[in-house]
């Protein structure tokens, strides 16, 4: 049976496949229909991927619309392909990917936006044809916690709301892995931190802190020290971390191993080392996932590509969700697996400028903490707090999560978190940085139940230094604390203004993911 298909003028060109039927999905070359050229199956497989997320999302009609002025390819043909002998249009298409079941006659008034599913911009590029690209999760990421955008393009006059992850594909001559996991950095950011959005091409040819040996142009790739320049020229420098460095997991002993940097993870009959080694990994990243910033990984095979997600399976498993721009959007990725791209050696996670404490500063500094105001406080319930530290750890019965927001923002979501009024009150009150770090102390037991699971919260100054991360507010099942008015305070208990509660709280909800 043919694929369904018609036009609307010069304007509009529409699929109707049926995501049941593999022929539909087969016959949709939509490149070869648009520039009249046939591409490598290793060019197409990001399109390919791209495709195949509409389809899972139940995508009944694609509407390419033809003529489409984008901001991004526009300053790549100003940069580069417009001075190229070969004629590139400056206009290009792209596509509009719907649940429902539109025609002709509704392109320029369409019935409803509810079953939109995103957009994806291709370009004249045979090398790499995808461009601008926001989708909504597949079904089998809708779980996930993902670093998702939201924004709402119009498609001749019907703004169509869409909340996705952004994706983009290297053209192998301006825009190179590291350029592009920069950009879906740069992307995600600009809505998450409110910075300017910076256009690929500008982006791709921003001068780089080191110099390298080939000309500039076509681009050979950056090194980890001038993508670190990139990112911090656009506002986002980069925590960096060795994966052969990171941390211990809380609760968890060092195991007694060597591995020479590079290598990658343990030999495979080494299970329980290897488990470490992806711990490790996903105790780090998920923070900052949790947060909403994606995170670049570097490999051992001179690629890079960004993990926008995770999620918890069934069996207790961590699963990581990636934009490569080699595979396409929505892919799930094992550090374990080295046989595509080589080892883990780096994550960088771009944040606002801001943001100088990391994640991991923050969650020690919190269990120290709790622990020395148990050993220290005669109240029962605040003893248990050294011992509740101590449960932190992979199969315990407390676990400890944080989570990178704005200040304004923890206090908008203090109301309905089963907190006492004068505890709001007085967390609305403090005096946060812009940007703060939180961590929890969840009971697991409840978390799993989806009740309140929160037993101790400490908030954090992100601007304070990793060896001595300064606390804005600490909250105990027995205490609530504005360290900063109860350190100022002659009389240090009494008043709603003195710094200081003490009652008995119940757990309370969570500002982190609960899965």
């Amino acid at each position: 049976m043919a694929l369904p298909t018609w036009q609307c003028g010069e304007a509009a060109l529409g699929f109707n496949p049926d995501p049941a039927d593999d022929a539909h999905w087969h016959a949709l070359d939509v490149y070869a229909a648009l520039f009249d050229k046939r591409l490598t199956a290793e060019a197409l497989r990001p399109l390919d991927r791209v495709l195949a997320v509409a389809r899972a999302g139940g995508c009944r009609t694609i509407v390419v619309e033809r003529n489409y002025i984008d901001l991004d390819y526009r300053s790549e043909y100003s940069a580069f392909w417009s001075r190229l002998f070969a004629d590139k249009p400056s206009l290009v298409p792209r596509l509009h990917f719907f649940a429902s079941e539109l025609g002709a006659a509704d392109v320029h008034r369409i019935p409803t936006s509810d079953s939109y599913l995103g957009y994806s911009v291709l370009r004249p590029t045979e090398m790499g044809p995808v461009g601008r690209t926001l989708l909504v999760p597949p079904p089998e990421a809708q779980s996930a916690i993902l670093t998702t955008v939201t924004e709402e393009p119009s498609l001749f006059g019907t703004a169509l709301p869409v909340t996705g992850v952004p994706f983009y594909q290297q053209d192998g001559q301006l825009m190179r892995c590291a350029h592009v996991v920069a950009w879906i950095a740069h992307y995600a950011a600009a809505s998450f931190a409110s910075i300017p959005r910076v256009p690929t091409g500008q982006l791709a040819l921003m001068p780089q802190a080191a110099s390298s040996r080939y000309r500039p142009l076509p681009a050979s790739g950056l090194t980890m020290e001038q993508l670190q320049h990139l990112l911090t020229s656009v506002g986002l420098p980069a925590l960096l971390y060795e994966v052969n460095d990171l941390a211990p997991v809380p609760g968890r002993h060092r195991h007694r191993y060597t591995r020479l940097r590079g290598i990658g993870p343990p030999h495979r009959l080494r299970q329980t080392a290897r488990n470490d080694y992806r711990d490790r990994i996903t105790r780090v990243v998920c923070k900052y996932l949790n947060s909403g910033l994606p995170v670049i990984v570097l490999t051992s095979g001179q690629h890079a590509f960004t993990l926008v997600g995770w999620e918890r399976r069934e069996d207790g498993e961590i699963r990581l969700w990636a934009c490569d721009d080699q595979l396409g959007p929505f892919k799930t990725v094992d550090p374990l697996d080295i046989s595509r791209c080589g080892a883990w050696e780096s994550l960088m996670v771009p944040a606002p400028e801001k943001v100088l404490l990391a994640g991991e500063a923050a969650e020690r500094r919190a269990l120290d903490l709790l622990a020395a105001a148990g050993l220290m406080s005669s109240n029962a319930k605040e003893r248990r707090m050294a011992s509740l530290s101590r449960e932190v750890r992979p199969t315990g019965p407390t676990s400890v999560r944080a989570r990178l927001m704005e200040g304004t923002a923890y206090k908008a979501q203090l109301d309905d978190r089963g907190l006492p009024d004068d505890v709001v009150r007085m967390f609305r009150l403090a005096d946060l940085s812009h940007w703060v770090w939180t961590v929890e102390v969840h009971d697991r037991q409840r978390r799993d139940r989806g009740e309140h699971c929160v037993k101790a919260e400490i908030v954090f100054d992100s601007t304070s230094h990793d060896d001595d991360p300064s606390a804005h507010l600490l909250l105990t099942p027995t205490h609530a604390l504005d360290v900063a008015v109860y350190q100022r305070q002659e009389v240090r208990v009494g008043g709603p203004d003195s710094g200081l509660a003490e009652q008995a709280f119940d757990p309370w909800r969570s500002l982190i993911s609960t899965t």
